[in-house]
């Protein structure tokens, strides 16, 4: 989704990023808002070669006072012969801004009515209620600077199939400032929901529902500049082409040593899923993930991803595996002090010179790679990037690990660090919790083969392990194990070095 928001903030910054982004609001201004909306359409369509569409009448941009009238008129999109989509007439008022920014304001149309042209009772139905949506374009960057957008009781309704897709409520938000770091430089924020999702299609026994979706992110020191570059230098490109990946790359040298940057996350989290597809059921309470990254534009970084899903269940499971399906799962990794800033110099570097139009098109730069960035990308040795790694302050948390099933729970936290003079080039310390331990080794047994032989294993080792009791009072295993300086493999104290073949 957050691709989808991408691409609706990107589109429309390029519906306002035209001669009307002067302060003055006068005809040339109006003709030039004419003119960029079926040029959205074909920015849109730009790989869909096949599809044609058509406005039922002219389009009209209208001064009055500070703003712009702009009426789209009804569009059919003629989808290569599969479907006819027809959007109705809307309004979109355009202010210019006193720092030259855009600010637009309209409700999106509809109902939205798509048909087969070879058979008309074949159709869908799009209906909703649009909020007063706002946006405000910087034209400069063609990108979405705030954005306050939002539909309600959403719905798709498919004759042949007499399915539904519904959603209660729709919302996305974007707030962008200047970060103080710089021209160009930016911090945002953005943020969207769906709220009561759900597909219903009886005719192949399918139902999904989900309670709560909602995606977030935000970013600080944020070069819009370069952003904006990288978008004008591959518009029009088939992304999966090897021109797209030359734009990319030549974006990247031409401004290599620049921090694009600085901090960055996002988030999701989904409330109440269930579904049920024939005969096969299932739900989650809670899922939540993480992804974070700070000081991307300092010589050392700090990443961290972390997971958490809770009330995991499913049917299609035999009853005597019922009781090792996890119902929750925990995840909390960290790295710090990665050598960010080593990388992205080492790639630049593999870069090399900017080549020529024949080194990049013709056969002999495209067999032998000469001058050619994207080659150079494939010479890569990950070796040298390892080099880098083990040579670096970096150093590896895992916070929280837990994974929890009826028969019992597997719970760890600790550390890696490289480490050169090591024998195994890194140490590490890692504890480790077991609850169900006795039970897991006899569920093994049961299952014989490899499962009884791994189970023996097992066995030895939980003899080594200390008795405990967790925060709630059950009986648990606990494990020290650590990896020295010197090769050893510790488990509570115990050499394993020989038993785990590590040096055989």
């Amino acid at each position: 989704m957050r691709a989808l928001t991408f691409a609706l903030l990107s589109t429309t910054g390029l519906l306002l990023a035209s001669g009307a982004n002067a302060q003055s609001v006068d005809q040339a201004g109006a003709d030039a808002l004419e003119a960029r909306v079926p040029a959205i359409l074909d920015y849109l369509f730009q790989n869909a070669p096949d599809v044609r569409y058509e406005f039922g009448s002219d389009i009209q941009a209208v001064p009055n006072g500070d703003a712009y009238d702009l009426t789209i008129p009804q569009v059919t999109i003629d989808a290569n012969g599969d479907a006819d989509i027809v959007i109705p007439a809307f309004a979109v008022e355009v202010t210019p801004q006193d720092d030259g920014w855009q600010r637009a304001e309209w409700r999106f149309p509809g109902p939205i009515v798509a048909t087969n042209p070879r058979n008309s009772s074949d159709r869908a139905d799009i209906a909703f209620t649009s909020d007063d949506n706002v946006i405000v374009i910087a034209p400069e960057y063609s990108m979405a600077m705030q954005a306050d957008m939002g539909l309600t009781d959403f719905r798709i309704t498919v004759q042949d199939e007499e399915g539904t897709i519904t959603v209660d409520d729709i919302e996305l938000a974007v707030d962008t400032e200047p970060s103080g770091a710089g021209e160009h430089s930016f911090d945002s924020e953005t943020f969207a929901q769906l709220a009561g999702f759900q597909i219903n299609i009886p005719s192949e026994e399918v139902l999904i529902a989900v309670d709560s979706l909602e995606m977030g992110g935000s970013s600080a020191r944020q070069r819009l500049d370069l952003f904006a570059a990288l978008q004008e230098r591959v518009q029009g490109l088939d992304p999966e082409s090897e021109e797209f990946l030359i734009g990319f790359v030549d974006v990247l040298r031409a401004n290599a040593g620049a921090k694009w940057i600085g901090d960055a996350d996002y988030e999701m989290g989904l409330d109440g899923l269930s579904f049920t597809i024939e005969d096969v059921s299932g739900s989650l309470g809670e899922l939540g993930v993480t992804l974070a990254a700070t000081d991307l534009d300092e010589p050392a970084a700090r990443l961290e991803i972390a997971m958490e899903a809770s009330d995991i269940g499913t049917s299609d499971v035999p009853p005597q595996f019922a009781q090792l399906i996890p119902s929750r799962a925990q995840l909390d990794l960290v790295a710090v002090d990665a050598p960010i800033e080593a990388f992205s110099d080492r790639i630049y570097g593999y870069l090399g010179e900017a080549p020529s139009d024949a080194e990049l098109f013709g056969p002999k730069g495209r067999r032998a790679g000469v001058g050619n960035p994207v080659a150079n990308l494939q010479n890569i040795d990950p070796m040298e990037f390892l080099g880098i790694l083990m040579s670096s302050d970096v150093e590896v948390l895992l916070r929280d690990f837990l994974v929890e099933a009826p028969i019992g729970y597997v719970a760890a936290e600790g550390t890696v660090q490289p480490d050169p003079q090591a024998a195994l080039q890194a140490t590490a310390d890692l504890n480790l919790q077991i609850a169900g331990l006795p039970e897991m080794i006899a569920f093994a047994q049961q299952m014989g083969g490899e499962a009884a032989e791994g189970a023996a294993f097992v066995s030895v080792l939980s003899a080594m392990g200390r008795d405990a009791t967790d925060g709630d009072g059950q009986a648990v295993k606990e494990f020290d194990l650590e990896l020295t300086q010197s090769g050893q493999v510790l488990l509570n104290g115990n050499d394993m070095s020989a038993m785990m073949g590590i040096f055989q």
